[in-house]
């Protein structure tokens, strides 16, 4: 829907309404800590004895005559991205007794984190509790179930199942060798076939897929349910995963998961809504067994085993009685072992979470809630909360004293509703059929220039699955953009040929002459090797190869960006001189990854590097952005330019790299400063689009601040969206 100026003036009073409230909510909970009145008014003893605590106008102090759990939560929720603050002194046997924060913890109990230090270790656990297994024990047992098999690769894979046999005590069956079609299922996604007696998942030739069918037929369990599949072969390139469960009709189930490749070799058992339990390793070259799920209504128990068919009968991997009440550790750090008075911190931006000691970086963790790679699909319906109670607790025998607690609210940024802007996915066949994500985005004139690359379909083995190439959309308002209808406006090709290279758009550039030049970096078969132009007559182009290129290539030796350059932006100086902040990737001090580089040109062609490169490094050990950095927009605005970056760390729970979007500022583009709450646009947790990434940030200056264009979404549905950076934010940067 085209967004009118009507709906601009309210977007603009709402973000001044929402400063306001952040500003009164920040004053009014940023020292909870204020007299005898506290435990009436903010505080509620949830475990342990009453008369442990004492709430005094200096602090709080607990003093555990025996070892026991005595923990305090706050009455009220706290919504959207804080700052927990806590300095805790413990007078007796300080090096191991055990404190912990609780935070983001559920009004009924039944979720919530528990950050630890005991001794030389800082432990973050989450914890799900009460209700939500129990009511699921019940729920699966007593609602009609089907079965669901589904086969999940992020490359050419083949899974064949042999047999599935579903029964209740009442003997109802359903049963399929497979030996004819799939008139018992529906083929709910992809193209589930059957071949020779079995059924085949997969070796379609579609990488980074789904395959998925569920019985048309449902069976009510009585007193027992069993449901039993035989997998036959299991095999391919990459990562891929077979996930064989039972279903309700409110779409929650348990299931049963083999995963191989890059997921790793292991069977684990799932129920959900709830957590995986711990997965089961298993060696490599078992690619036949057997897998069950039973449901036990006498005893309210579903519970999941599996066989390798070498003799040793069936494995059991877990059960809902298990998870009924459930810690589990996240992750683990070693700190070291210090006497005196503990200073905690955690810092909560979206679905990312950070943890200081004594005021120094310990860890970042993103997305705690997942157990496992593909549960990424799951977090739009299940999503990490963004609100919660937070408090205290104390195990260990001794006299604990907190002479400061503070939880502050942090301003963010306002992401459009209606984002995407621009979708990634085009219609089959088209040249942006895969992918589009933002090059850069321009104003000249009165018209908005959202440049963004485009991906076909042309090669799976290819990043993106295909040929990328430059096009552009143009609004009225930067909210509503339409495609240019002679898109693509650039494709780079092969000189006397007439295939093209991969490329890769960044920034656009009104040149002295009145031209319009494109940046772009490009793939030649092995990395990312230099940084070109091309140049048109308007901004919609048609737009030729540049007769000076390339302008940046790869370094020669060991150096920062001495194996790839790519993304990056330019901009031109009020004085006609040209600035560059690029991505490198490379080694510095024999680490490898990509950071940020300078160089600098008079007539655009002609680009010199800054000989102290890199210029913008890689975030401290155990920050959010510490495995990498890369700059892509960058803006003057103010007494300050203010950058745009991807920053990632490795996500050990699962895995995974999460980028995210920061900012940094700088008087002259070599010296940078972090902004303190990064990322600015993070994860979304409590049920936000962005549930997958955000990246390839570029940002535009509006009448109240700063738009950041990005790539950000959920799976299968990520696209070009938008999000406002207000003045208020930026001048309060401390």
């Amino acid at each position: 829907m085209k967004s009118t100026a009507f709906d601009k003036k309210i977007l603009e009073s709402e973000m001044k309404v929402i400063n306001l409230f952040l500003f009164f909510s920040l004053f009014l909970i940023a020292n909870v800590i204020r007299g005898e009145e506290v435990i009436v008014t903010d505080w509620e003893i949830v475990d342990g004895v009453p008369t442990a605590w004492e709430f005094l106008t200096e602090g709080i102090q607990c003093e555990v005559a025996n070892a026991g759990m005595h923990r305090i939560l706050s009455k009220k929720i706290v919504e959207g991205d804080w700052v927990i603050e806590a300095e805790i002194e413990c007078s007796n046997n300080r090096s191991s007794a055990s404190q912990s924060i609780h935070f983001s913890v559920a009004e009924d109990y039944s979720y919530g984190y528990i950050l630890t230090l005991k001794g030389s270790e800082l432990l973050l656990t989450r914890t799900v509790v009460g209700e939500g297994e129990a009511s699921w024990t019940k729920n699966i047992v007593s609602n009609a179930i089907s079965a669901e098999l589904l086969g999940f690769g992020t490359g050419d894979y083949e899974i064949v199942v042999d047999s599935f046999a579903m029964e209740s005590s009442k003997k109802e069956a359903i049963t399929d060798n497979f030996e004819s079609d799939l008139s018992k299922w529906n083929c709910y996604i992809g193209q589930a076939t059957t071949h020779g007696g079995k059924l085949l998942l997969g070796n379609n030739n579609v990488a980074a897929h789904n395959e998925g069918i569920r019985t048309i037929d449902h069976i009510a369990p009585t007193e027992y349910l069993e449901a039993i599949i035989e997998v036959d072969t299991a095999s391919g390139e990459g990562g891929y995963q077979f996930d064989f469960r039972l279903a309700t009709d409110d779409s929650g189930y348990i299931g049963i998961q083999r995963r191989f490749g890059h997921f790793g070799s292991k069977i684990l058992f799932k129920v959900v809504p709830g957590w995986d339990l711990p997965s089961i390793d298993v060696p490599n070259q078992n690619r036949q067994f057997k897998l069950k799920i039973t449901c036990d209504q006498s005893i309210g128990v579903s519970a999941g085993y599996y066989d390798l068919l070498d003799g040793k009968g069936w494995v059991k991997i877990g059960d809902t009685i298990q998870i009924e009440a459930a810690r589990r550790n996240v992750k683990v750090w070693p700190v070291a072992v210090n006497m005196s008075m503990r200073k905690l911190k955690i810092f909560k931006r979206g679905g990312t979470y950070a943890f200081s000691l004594d005021d120094h970086i310990v860890g970042t963790i993103t997305n705690p809630k997942l157990r496992g790679a593909i549960q990424i699909n799951d977090l739009y319906k299940f999503p990490e909360p963004n609100k919660g109670r937070y408090g205290l607790a104390f195990i260990d025998s001794g006299k604990y004293r907190i002479s400061k607690f503070q939880i502050r609210s942090l301003q963010s940024v306002r992401k459009y509703k209606g984002n995407p802007i621009l979708p990634s996915h085009a219609p089959q066949g088209a040249w942006d059929q895969n992918q589009a994500f933002p090059a850069t985005i321009r104003k000249f004139g009165d018209m908005y220039y959202l440049y963004y690359t485009g991906v076909d379909n042309a090669d799976p083995k290819l990043e993106g699955g295909g040929i990328g190439r430059i096009g552009v959309a143009t609004s009225n308002d930067g909210y509503y953009f339409e495609k240019y209808d002679k898109n693509p406006i650039f494709d780079r090709v092969v000189p006397d040929s007439d295939s093209s290279l991969k490329l890769q758009g960044m920034a656009s550039v009104k040149l002295p002459d009145g031209k319009y030049a494109l940046t772009y970096t490009v793939w030649n078969g092995k990395r990312w090797g230099a940084l070109e132009y091309a140049v048109g007559s308007s901004p919609l182009g048609p737009f030729h190869l540049g007769l000076k290129n390339p302008m940046i290539v790869t370094s020669n030796g060991p150096d920062f960006d001495e194996s790839h350059v790519h993304l990056h932006n330019v901009v031109r100086e009020d004085d006609g001189s040209y600035v560059m902040l690029y991505t490198g990737f490379g080694r510095v001090l024999d680490y490898w990854g990509d950071r940020g580089g300078f160089a600098t040109s008079k007539d655009f062609t002609m680009w010199t590097k800054y000989a102290g490169n890199p210029v913008f490094p890689l975030g401290e050990n155990g920050a959010w952005d510490d495995n990498h950095v890369r700059p892509k927009g960058f803006i003057k605005y103010g007494n300050y330019y203010y950058m745009f970056y991807e920053g990632a760390h490795y996500a050990e729970h699962v895995e995974l790299w999460f980028d995210q979007v920061g900012m940094a500022r700088s008087k002259d583009l070599i010296h940078w400063e972090r902004y303190p709450y990064n990322p600015i646009i993070p994860i979304d947790a409590g049920g936000g689009r962005d549930t997958l990434v955000t990246e390839w940030p570029t940002p535009i200056e509006t009448e109240s601040g700063l738009a950041v264009f990005y790539w950000g979404g959920m799976p299968g549905d990520v696209g070009i969206s938008r999000a406002e950076i207000s003045r208020e934010l930026l001048e309060a940067w401390k």
